[in-house]
């Protein structure tokens, strides 16, 4: 036996010692689970997180539900993210799992100066619709009705009250 043998054997042992060693997460670290309520902004933020947690070796899923179950199941821990908190129209929905710390909500918005507001079809604004004021002239035009998001939705609540309110 060479008398460097056992001077690599010593050196190869103090470069190992030496390197940093990194435990594995456990496999149930790995997944990370999105709540989606069925709009394509969420699936447009979901997807975008997804590829960025794929190329950092997670394994991103999203589940289809609706916003009160997709809370329950952020309570329950069946769902890690809701990428999609719209304040103050979710408040209603969201706040109860808050305020008994079920459910945390990070106060940085993603998106400021948004607001609620009716929008009309382009035809309809070209020939006059501007403005809240001009609904009452485009009665029949629009059939009677203004549409909002879908039934049960807490965003339907602005809606609501502009029209109790006539404003």
């Amino acid at each position: 036996m060479s008398r460097a043998f056992p001077s690599l054997v010593l050196a190869l042992a103090s470069l190992l010692a030496a390197t940093p060693v990194a435990a594995a997460e456990p496999a149930s670290c790995k997944a990370v689970r999105f709540a989606d309520v069925g709009w394509s902004d969420i699936a447009a933020a979901n997807g975008l997180a997804s590829v960025v947690l794929e190329a950092l070796g997670y394994q991103p899923s999203a589940t289809l539900a609706a916003l009160p179950v997709a809370m329950t199941g952020m309570k329950n821990r069946q769902i890690d993210a809701f990428l999609g908190y719209w304040k103050p129209s979710m408040v209603p929905v969201v706040e109860p799992f808050v305020r008994d710390a079920q459910v945390e909500v990070l106060e940085a918005p993603n998106l400021s100066g948004a607001r609620y507001t009716l929008a009309v079809p382009r035809h309809l604004h070209d020939k006059g619709l501007r403005s809240f004021a001009d609904i009452a002239r485009f009665e029949k035009a629009l059939e009677g009705r203004i549409h909002g998001i879908e039934a049960g939705s807490e965003a339907n609540a602005p809606i609501r009250r502009m029209i109790r309110d006539n404003r």
